[in-house]
Formats: structure tokens, C-alpha cells, sequence
């Protein structure tokens, strides 16, 4: 939908002895896209994140043929999920 860009949701009030909610990001990329294109996005979302709060969450879901769900917690070890695009899955 080219006219809807983002989402907002706004959190119920908690009570007042609650830590305050962490801004939480998702990112969403299309890797099937020329590889100009590509660099192009490299550098939007570095440019991107640098805005992002040093406490905030983050989140990356890229897809293509194949979509991958990144982990980014973890910079020693990172881990991604990833789940074939012609591939039915089921809930257990």
C-alpha cells in the first residue's frame, strides 16, 4: 500500500510502578531487487538506524526468494531463521 509507510500503535497506560516500554523497531526489506538498488538500501538503513534510540529494540525480517528473520541481540553469535518461500507451514 504506497500511501501507508508505517504503523503506530500506542500502548495502554501501565501502572506507575512499571519501567517505562522501550521503543521497539521492525524492519522490513525486500531483497528482490536489483543490486543497485540494494547498495541504495545499505545505506538508507545505516543512515536510518543511526537515528534509532540506543535503547530501543530492533527488529529485521528480510525477504526475497527466501525470508529470514534475524536475530540481532547477539553479535558474537548471530542467528536467522529462515523459512522457504514455497514451503506450506503449520502450526503445532
Amino acid at each position: 500500500m504506497q500511501d501507508y509507510t508505517t504503523l503506530e500503535y500506542v500502548l495502554p497506560e501501565s501502572s506507575p510502578n512499571a519501567e517505562p516500554a522501550k521503543p521497539i523497531f521492525l524492519l522490513l526489506v525486500d531483497t528482490a531487487v536489483p543490486s543497485e538498488e540494494l547498495v541504495e538500501l545499505k545505506d538508507s538503513l545505516q543512515e536510518s538506524l543511526s537515528f534509532i534510540p540506543a535503547d530501543a529494540m530492533i527488529g529485521l525480517i528480510t525477504y526475497g526468494k527466501m525470508n529470514y528473520v534475524h536475530e540481532l541481540g547477539f553479535s558474537e553469535c548471530p542467528k536467522c531463521f529462515v523459512f522457504k518461500g514455497d514451503k506450506e507451514y503449520t502450526p503445532k
